[in-house]
């Protein structure tokens, strides 16, 4: 799909007349697409037109779905307040609708929108709770986003033993569900913890499986941020020149996205010569 093919209301205000319906559902479709090309500024503006159909419709799930996706849609370039603020109201929205699993994926977003915002100990929490609600649905795919979240989190937090197991759990729950997203961001949580550990060899391998995975997957994004880890392991190892190679390919990556993660990527390598 190429951005001429990108539906005209993404240019708009709102929603042509009559079409409330087909803009909110259109936004909620093109969201995973949007997301996984970088493309940032359609994916938010579009977004905008969904929930201002939705609400124009009056549709509670309509408008839950739209708040989430914005929220999430404004979480990649920083704007963590407003994105938190659709967010909640997402959370709130699925909880007067009595679904716990949409109550959850929210959840996991306030974590992520607080792990960029520098909360970490917030962003544990709503992930914990994310993954409280996910068994109470029985719902596992869910719970494997969930226990990578914990696990990730508790490393963040200095705990990389602590985080071992809840991402162990996560590569395999995820594996077992073919859910490649999931499996991708649990084997990259897994590499960062063993190299908390010192553990370089297993680090190493981890996050090469993350590279491979996101690369397989077509979410550029994620692939550059798996490669950065992938570098910051070499790194840690001692070998300088393949965290340099792991370093370009991920800045080649996010300069085609014109990403701002690209800045902190010239700076590893510009202090690494």
């Amino acid at each position: 799909m190429t951005h001429s093919c990108l539906p005209s209301p993404i240019r708009g205000a709102a929603a042509p007349a009559g079409f409330a319906s087909h803009a909110w559902q259109l936004g909620w479709i093109l969201s995973v697409y949007l997301e996984r090309q970088g493309r940032w500024s359609d994916w938010i503006q579009l977004q905008r037109v969904a929930l201002a159909a939705a609400t124009e419709l009056t549709d509670q799930t309509a408008i839950a779905r739209s708040h989430r996706a914005l929220g999430t849609a404004l979480i990649p370039l920083g704007s963590h307040d407003e994105a938190s603020s659709h967010l909640l109201a997402a959370r709130a929205g699925y909880r007067e609708l009595g679904d716990p699993v949409g109550q959850a994926r929210v959840s996991l977003d306030l974590a992520l929108a607080a792990e960029l915002a520098g909360r970490d100990a917030q962003a544990l929490d709503h992930a914990e709770h994310a993954l409280d609600l996910f068994q109470a649905a029985g719902h596992p795919a869910g719970q494997g986003r969930a226990l990578n979240a914990v696990g990730w989190y508790y490393a963040r937090l200095g705990d990389g033993r602590r985080a071992i197991l809840p991402c162990q759990q996560a590569v395999e729950l995820c594996a077992d569900l073919g859910d490649q997203v999931g499996e991708a961001a649990a084997w990259d949580s897994l590499g960062y913890c063993h190299r908390q550990l010192g553990d370089y060899p297993a680090a190493l391998s981890s996050a090469r499986r993350a590279v491979e995975l996101t690369h397989l997957i077509g979410d550029r994004y994620h692939q550059a941020d798996a490669l950065t880890s992938l570098a910051d392991t070499h790194q840690a190892a001692g070998d300088l020149p393949s965290a340099r190679t792991a370093w370009l390919q991920a800045l080649r990556l996010l300069d085609d996205l014109h990403h701002p993660d690209a800045d902190k990527v010239r700076e590893k390598l510009a202090s690494s010569q």
